[in-house]
């Protein structure tokens, strides 16, 4: 009795004499996890960073004199010579991230910057509560005046989710007057096991989120460079140079037109010019190929419906029918272009068959078709896409056999073997495909940077692919 009222007054004694001084290292982390927090690095991956004061309301940021003692003593019963000050979490911080995937780089930055030496770490440590997280314990680099050694500092890095799991299981266990019993610990260890997985999935569908905005700015970078080049598939002669200050100012002004509000000057000068140009000339190729790229480089869709109906006014006027199947390909792209995948795989269709009835080559229209499925496959997996696969899986010898020394449809041939081939091998061959197509069209200065556009846009995909690849045979 007589030990335990000795550690006792010595914890309290420790802690009236050197109190301020820990708090002044826990100032240090926490002023060095808010400047890391401020890094354009960090933005949007750090929820919150609080201390125990934070987190129970009216405490104080040092661990209870109960708390203490309590670890005190399991020092001593490991070592006899332990000191009050070789406790690790004397103090603490906790570090909250949006998403799992936040946790190693926040990890990181920490152990390379807080002015103390790292003693330990812990990785993806399992408490009783069935929750995960980082555990760092950080020192002073020596002594502060009056103690023999240094001081420690823990911190703890998790996920938005177990943390609000450890909060709660914190505030039911501290109600509970009574140790909890078996069944209850492992129910709760039971849940925190259940949000890892979530976590889990999170982290994959921001993974997926993030693929598919960058894919997106991607087309939509396609789409601009694309339509401003290739005059000479969609538009009539004597209309071509009409176009080209719009053009002109689209690509001025891209960025800006992508993210700005409709009353923006810029873009309502924009849309004006673009009607009286409609109203002079009527719908046509030039006007058409104007508004897709416009909308394809709208951050929303605001613009999307205009386009469409722009086109099918286009494709309405004409007369010559190989007008119309030209007209009827390039309603298919602009569909694409505006991520209607499945509207372009149906023009699409209605454009082959438009071909094949009035004795047109096809293949060009077949190889776009196969393009737009494996897009599709791409997007939304392999399961439900079968009907695709198969389409694409009978048609590729004769695509293959039509892309041979020409360079968009070798571009195109490559992009489909990415998108769609269930092998590393294909998908690298696809890219090899895709490379040759560039390197051909460096003949042509004209058409080189277009065709660098494409090709980045292919190895994007292809890495996307192999990363798949690589974590189902990992999984």
């Amino acid at each position: 009795m007589s030990g335990g009222v000795d550690l006792k007054s010595q914890v309290r004694h420790f802690l009236d004499k050197n109190i301020s001084k820990y708090e002044r290292f826990l100032d240090e982390v926490i002023n060095f996890t808010y400047d890391l927090r401020l890094k354009k690095t960090f933005s949007g991956k750090i929820y919150r960073i609080y201390d125990r004061g934070a987190k129970q309301k009216g405490q104080r940021r040092i661990k209870t004199d109960e708390g203490i003692l309590k670890a005190f003593k399991k020092l001593r019963s490991d070592n006899q010579s332990a000191k009050i000050n070789d406790i690790e979490d004397i103090i603490g911080l906790t570090v909250v991230v949006y998403f799992m995937s936040d946790i190693d780089p926040v990890v990181t930055a920490l152990k390379a910057g807080i002015k103390g030496e790292l003693i330990c770490e812990k990785h993806k440590t399992k408490r009783d509560n069935g929750y995960y997280a980082e555990h760092l314990v950080f020192r002073t680099n020596r002594g502060p005046a009056g103690i023999s050694g240094p001081i420690y500092c823990e911190v703890q890095v998790k996920s938005l989710l177990h943390d609000g799991w450890a909060t709660k299981t914190h505030d039911l266990s501290y109600k509970s007057k009574r140790v909890l019993n078996k069944s209850i610990n492992n129910h709760i260890s039971l849940i925190g096991d259940s949000i890892l997985i979530i976590e889990k999935q999170s982290d994959s569908l921001k993974k997926m989120i993030e693929r598919a905005i960058e894919v997106d700015a991607g087309k939509r970078s396609i789409a601009c460079n694309y339509l401003s080049r290739r005059l000479f598939d969609y538009d009539s002669s004597e209309h071509r140079h009409l176009v080209e200050p719009l053009f002109d100012s689209l690509s001025e002004h891209e960025k800006l037109l992508s993210e700005c509000e409709v009353d923006h000057p810029v873009f309502t000068s924009l849309v004006e010019r673009w009607g009286k140009l409609k109203d002079q000339i009527g719908y046509c190729g030039p006007i058409c190929r104007f508004i897709v790229a416009l909308a394809a480089i709208r951050s929303d869709d605001d613009l999307d419906a205009d386009a469409i109906y722009a086109v099918d006014e286009w494709i309405s006027l004409l007369k010559d029918s190989k007008s119309i199947a030209v007209a009827m390909n390039f309603r298919s792209v602009s569909s694409w272009m505006l991520g209607d995948i499945e509207d372009a795989i149906h023009n699409q269709r209605e454009t082959m068959s438009f071909a094949k009835s009035n004795g047109f080559n096809h293949e060009k229209y077949l190889i776009d078709l196969c393009y737009y499925m494996a897009d599709y496959i791409f997007s939304n997996g392999r399961d439900g896409s079968e009907r695709y696969i198969e389409f694409i899986d009978a048609s590729m010898a004769e695509i293959t056999s039509f892309s041979e020394n020409h360079a968009i449809n070798m571009d195109s041939v490559g992009a489909v073997k990415i998108m769609y081939s269930d092998n590393r091998e294909d998908v690298d061959r696809g890219l090899e495909i895709c490379r040759m197509s560039r390197n051909i069209s460096k003949k042509d200065p004209n058409v080189q940077r277009l065709f660098d556009l494409f090709f980045n846009f292919h190895l994007k995909r292809h890495d996307i692919r192999v990363e798949e690849m690589s974590s189902n045979e990992d999984a």
